[in-house]
């Protein structure tokens, strides 16, 4: 390893020891060589949504969503990171039938409102999850 990278690759191992050991998360290992390799892991987005009880179209529309915004080629990658910062804090507004409230697969995936995307960002925290007409990937005890 150069010089410049080895201080890199030292504070990223301390970094998932925290975020394994302290933080109790899964290390899938180092993908840099891996065929077909994202920072968005489509397939386990997909399950983990559908286990909280999302529809296939609900989820979808929120992936989507959430690689436009990833790979942005208009936007420079801080812009194109705060995009995607916003979605996953704040959720993904998804509308599956026009006419119908944009539903809510936030920490109650089976609320709905009609409120617009910017208002349900507003809306009150309920255990750190918002309460809102979007998709949001935050845990209800963050």
């Amino acid at each position: 390893m150069t010089l410049i990278i080895k201080p890199e690759r030292e504070t990223q191992n301390r970094l998932i020891t925290v975020f394994r050991n302290e933080l109790k998360y899964s290390y899938l290992g180092d993908w840099r060589d891996r065929p077909n390799n994202s920072n968005i892991e489509e397939e386990t987005l997909n399950s983990y949504l559908k286990s909280r009880g999302y529809s296939a179209e609900q989820i979808n529309r929120a992936i989507y969503r959430l690689r436009t915004e990833a790979t942005n080629p208009n936007r420079s990658l801080y812009d194109n990171n705060e995009a995607v910062y916003s979605l996953l804090r704040y959720g993904v507004p998804v509308k599956v039938e026009a006419g119908k409230a944009t539903s809510s697969t936030g920490s109650n995936p089976t609320k709905t409102t009609s409120r617009s995307p910017r208002k349900s960002r507003c809306a009150a925290l309920s255990n750190g999850a918002p309460i809102s007409s979007s998709i949001s990937t935050a845990s209800p005890s963050a």
